[in-house]
């Protein structure tokens, strides 16, 4: 199975967050965003981030994680 790496960006409140990809793909990503904080939660626990960075205003989880699941989970976030 392909991998994606790339990076969820979340905001310092932790109400929205976006999923970056971090090198080419031939996957488009059009539901990369999440909105909410129990979306942005269930997102780490399932993908379980290696590490976490802070800066100003925003935590940076780094993620690795199988293409065909991301893809999956986000379409299935979108039905809910």
């Amino acid at each position: 199975m392909p991998r994606i790496i790339g990076s969820l960006v979340v905001s310092q409140k932790d109400t929205s967050a976006k999923f970056v990809l971090h090198e080419p793909t031939t996957y488009e990503l059009p539901w990369h965003m999440i909105r909410n904080r129990e979306t942005i939660r269930a997102f780490l626990e399932k993908f379980s981030p290696a590490c976490s960075v802070q800066t100003e205003g925003m935590t940076i989880y780094s993620v690795d994680c199988d293409a065909a699941e991301l893809e999956d989970w986000f379409r299935q976030q979108q039905k809910n």
